[in-house]
């Protein structure tokens, strides 16, 4: 009979879900992990599947008798990217509200800070109340669990910090590309992360806008976030930078972007929250 503690993880399902759960299964193996995502998304590069579940909509949380069933029964639930489930998380009652701990990644919750249509303010009330039933809140660094208390008008709640898991399974060998000798000499300036309007990425063209006449390349990864700003952000970039700007629109394999990031003189992130 097995007599482990049953964990359910609520993923977000994008590029980190693969890492996220193969960090669970080799490191946590005393416990029983099922893993709940939506049934499309991001590819996942799973050896097994015999622990994942998907749902077609949050909904199915509560309102599917195998899911609701699940969260009834485990010892502890963790959602790991708090977006859209709240509300089905919240009508589960305070039994499973009572064993979540809600893993913050950043855009999850300045999302409130930043918006303030009917749909995110009703969204902020949901999750408020969530958050004053759930078992803890978990947060990447230390700073985003002081932010997230002003945003959400909160008083001190049991909190944990914790970074995404690193997926197990990969073998970079991070000190091979930090030594590795460029093959150009362009200066090259990697500018922001992804397609967020958190970036503020047209604040930084206009500061490197004096440089275009130098041998320069201004790299700016779009692969992910927000296709809106990012089209925005395609043609503001190229109106201030010209050919100089160079943006990357395709998500590339880890190792070929960690020998891209190798070849980047220079990073500017001019985020305005952690990210």
């Amino acid at each position: 009979m097995d007599n482990k503690e049953k964990i359910i993880h609520i993923i977000n399902r994008d590029r980190f879900s693969t890492g996220y759960i193969e960090f669970m299964r080799v490191y946590f193996p005393k416990y029983k992990h099922n893993f709940i995502l939506l049934s499309v998304g991001a590819a996942l590069d799973l050896e097994s599947f015999d622990d994942v579940y998907y749902v077609d909509n949050y909904k199915e949380l509560r309102f599917d008798k195998e899911k609701y069933r699940m969260l009834q029964n485990c010892h502890k639930i963790i959602v790991s990217g708090v977006w859209d489930m709240t509300e089905y998380l919240y009508l589960c009652g305070k039994k499973v509200l009572g064993k979540v701990y809600f893993h913050f990644w950043g855009g999850d919750f300045y999302k409130f800070r930043e918006f303030s249509t009917f749909d995110v303010k009703k969204s902020k009330f949901v999750l408020k109340r969530c958050l004053l039933r759930c078992a803890g809140v978990i947060n990447l660094i230390e700073e985003d669990y002081t932010a997230l208390k002003d945003i959400m008008g909160l008083n001190d709640v049991n909190h944990f910090v914790a970074p995404i898991g690193k997926n197990p399974k990969e073998d970079i060998d991070y000190a091979f590309y930090r030594n590795k000798e460029k093959k150009d000499n362009v200066y090259r300036i990697l500018v922001g992360n992804s397609a967020t309007v958190y970036n503020r990425h047209e604040e930084v063209f206009h500061i490197l806008s004096k440089f275009v006449d130098e041998d320069i390349e201004i790299v700016c990864p779009l692969s992910y976030g927000k296709d809106t700003y990012r089209d925005e952000i395609l043609k503001v970039g190229r109106d201030i930078l010209g050919d100089k700007f160079h943006p990357i629109l395709e998500s590339l394999p880890k190792e070929e972007y960690v020998d891209f990031l190798a070849s980047c003189d220079v990073g500017i992130f001019n985020n305005n929250r952690q990210q």
